[in-house]
């Protein structure tokens, strides 16, 4: 099975849609409550580089709603949740049920709100080196 245009095309949809209807407050602290299923699922992610961008997103959102890191635009925390509510999410554009092909949509939805967040991340996760 091949993660064609289409593929890709359907789960930036499902990406925005997620996003659009996102309740931060309650979808975000829902992304939290799941950290232990996260780490479980990653457990046997196959893609190193996003089981890292995973980990700093819930890393991320732990300390913006535990009021330890506020300085980011609410829009980088709403492409946050909905990208970890895709991930979350078993029957999503390629149904997480087949193994590794079931987890390509997740890999590039992730990269994909990576790419969007990007200076936000990267300048949360320097900030949080220099906190530690």
């Amino acid at each position: 099975m091949r993660f064609e245009r289409r593929d890709r095309d359907n789960a930036k949809r499902r990406f925005y849609q997620l996003q659009e209807g996102v309740d931060p407050l309650t979808d975000g602290r829902f992304v939290i409550s799941e950290e232990q299923t996260i780490l479980r699922l990653l457990e046997n992610f196959p893609f190193g580089e996003v089981v890292r961008t995973v980990l700093a997103f819930v890393s991320m959102l732990k300390d913006y709603f535990d009021g330890r890191y506020k300085e980011v635009p609410l829009g980088t925390i709403t492409a946050i949740i909905a990208a970890m509510l895709y991930f979350l999410m078993p029957m999503d554009v390629i149904p997480d049920l087949i193994p590794f092909v079931g987890w390509i949509d997740d890999a590039f939805v992730i990269r994909f709100c990576f790419e969007l967040v990007r200076s936000d991340v990267e300048r949360y996760l320097e900030q949080k080196e220099n906190f530690m």
